[in-house]
């Protein structure tokens, strides 16, 4: 390779710096006749922007669709649960276990936090090809029997609490 001496600097960082810049100019004749640069992976090559009518089909069609695809049972049993106790979980408050079965998965879900009996219940999903799903199956169904109970929902509708920041 070639050598190229930039100009005198008072720390190594910019003496490098400067030596750089002299290959960048020695090599400005041939920059103009290189192709653009490629992408290593194509499904990374930019698209064009959308239109605001493109835009707005878009908007239509996720809403079509349904709700945020990271908004699961789990989640929304989690959230619940939450509003419900007044305070973040603690670990192992949530509890899914899930058992193979010949003819798939099956999950349970117990919720300590949960005020009164609700804490010594476990909610048993439907049978499923994988435990993702048979977890969110108990977690649909937990959700299910929580929101629809008079009382838990009206404690979930509850505010906090008064004090700072609340």
């Amino acid at each position: 390779g070639q050598e190229y001496a930039g100009h005198l600097c008072l720390n190594q960082k910019e003496a490098e710096k400067s030596a750089a810049q002299q290959a960048v100019l020695a090599f400005e004749g041939q920059k103009a006749s290189l192709p653009p640069p490629l992408s290593k992976d194509p499904s990374k090559k930019k698209k064009p922007p959308l239109t605001p009518q493109q835009l707005a089909e878009k908007k239509a069609r996720q809403a079509e669709e349904g709700d945020n695809p990271a908004i699961t049972p789990k989640t929304k049993l989690n959230t619940l649960v939450m509003k419900i106790a007044k305070r973040y979980l603690q670990k192992g408050e949530t509890v899914y276990e899930c058992k193979k079965y010949a003819s798939g998965y099956q999950a349970t879900v117990k919720l300590t936090a949960l005020p009164g009996g609700w804490g010594d219940r476990a909610w048993a999903g439907h049978l499923c090809q994988n435990k993702q799903k048979a977890e969110q199956s108990a977690a649909e169904i937990a959700l299910q029997q929580i929101t629809e109970d008079k009382e838990l929902s009206e404690e979930a509708a509850k505010p906090k609490g008064a004090g700072k920041g609340k």
